[in-house]
């Protein structure tokens, strides 16, 4: 049985280049503003999967390549 869908944990599970059932993925299409500001994120590669993503917060992480 799947686990419900939570954002956070999709998120995170893209952030370690997990791969996330296609439900999920149908959620996060339809998120329009991102805050991962303050975390330790390093690589954002895996958020290029949120096609629908008008704004996207990132401030305060430890990006050194933003273009993943």
């Amino acid at each position: 049985m799947m686990k419900n869908y939570d954002q956070n944990t999709a998120i995170s599970a893209l952030l370690r280049g997990e791969t996330i059932p296609v439900e999920w993925m149908d959620e996060l299409a339809k998120v329009k503003t991102l805050s991962l500001s303050d975390n330790q994120i390093v690589d954002p590669s895996g958020l290029a999967a949120l096609t629908g993503l008008k704004w996207l917060y990132l401030r305060g992480n430890q990006i050194v390549d933003p273009s993943g």
